[in-house]
């Protein structure tokens, strides 16, 4: 269902079939238009490989991570209204344009909850877009002081 994003950032084939897999384990009990939207947060370890971390299935107002993805079926759900406060960390990019060694790394907060989501080359393009979806306009709910 992901193929152009997984493809796009390099996810192998073993990771594509997880994608799909844990994606309608979700959509068992989340409708599927709720989370239309997928994100793998990734890094590059010291040896400069690429490192999977967390998956994310999102759409306007909601989000659903599975932590180790990989090697575990254990999920949870959020509902993103409202986003207070948000922090972002770039390294060699521009937010238009990512290259091979572009990172960007985005710290949000809803009160008491907290999260991270990270990424480098071109998926850097793809967290700038989660960004635009999930989290401004859930911080415009936060400042207007609407839920």
């Amino acid at each position: 269902m992901f193929e152009q994003y997984l493809e796009s950032v390099g996810a192998s084939s073993v990771i594509a079939e997880r994608v799909n897999k844990l994606y309608g384990i979700l959509t068992t009990i989340i409708p599927a238009e709720r989370v239309p939207h997928v994100f793998i947060s990734n890094v590059l370890d010291d040896e400069r490989n690429l490192q999977w971390k967390s998956l994310w299935f999102y759409g306007p107002s909601y989000c659903s991570e599975f932590k180790d993805f990989q090697w575990s079926q254990s999920f949870d759900g959020l509902s993103m209204s409202p986003v207070l406060r948000w922090e972002a960390t770039v390294e060699n990019y521009d937010l238009v344009s990512a290259a091979s060694d572009s990172k960007l790394s985005l710290n949000w907060s809803l009160g008491g909850l907290a999260g991270t989501l990270s990424a480098v080359g071109t998926n850097c393009t793809h967290l700038v877009e989660l960004w635009r979806t999930l989290v401004l306009p859930n911080e415009g709910l936060a400042k207007s002081g609407a839920a």
